[in-house]
């Protein structure tokens, strides 16, 4: 019985040896890659959050430059302005829309024969579509807000 414990030990220990060389070559291959994945995650959170700051800064920065401007290029749909500092200033108008009233607009494009087009939810980009080319031909849609927006934009002259 003595030479079956030992073989069977020399076994364990050849198994124990095999088990550990492949935990090994995993951890050469894995803890890298997972560090730089935790790396990149940490890179991309902090980006995202200075992206954020910058968006907020953006915005307020329109909201200045439409105030400053407003009064100057009021009534008008288009203006531009060359600056000393060799940019220059555009701005434009685009309709937006926003439901105020779902059943009333759903009702109306059903009456108008838009049926074809709606699912549960009407994507954004259709509505607009539907409701620029309605207002073009002098119609409204019940039940959603049109506003016009003031688009600004830079480049370098």
């Amino acid at each position: 019985m003595e030479v079956f414990d030992q073989i069977k030990k020399m076994y364990e220990n050849y198994e124990k040896e095999e088990r550990e060389a492949k935990l090994k070559a995993i951890y050469e291959v894995l803890d890298p890659l997972v560090g730089k994945l935790n790396d990149a995650k940490e890179m991309k959170a902090l980006l995202e959050a200075d992206l954020k700051e910058k968006n907020i800064y953006i915005a307020e920065l329109e909201v200045q430059i439409r105030q400053a401007w407003g009064p100057h290029i009021q009534g008008a749909d288009t203006a531009s302005i060359e600056l000393p500092s060799g940019l220059s200033l555009q701005l434009s108008t685009e309709d937006k829309f926003s439901v105020e009233d779902k059943d009333l607009c759903i009702k109306w494009l059903e009456e108008h024969n838009y049926r074809d087009v709606m699912k549960w939810d009407i994507h954004t980009q259709t509505l607009y579509r539907i409701a620029r080319d309605e207002l073009a031909s002098g119609n409204n849609i019940e039940g959603l807000n049109h506003y016009k927006f003031k688009k600004l934009k830079t480049k370098k002259i």
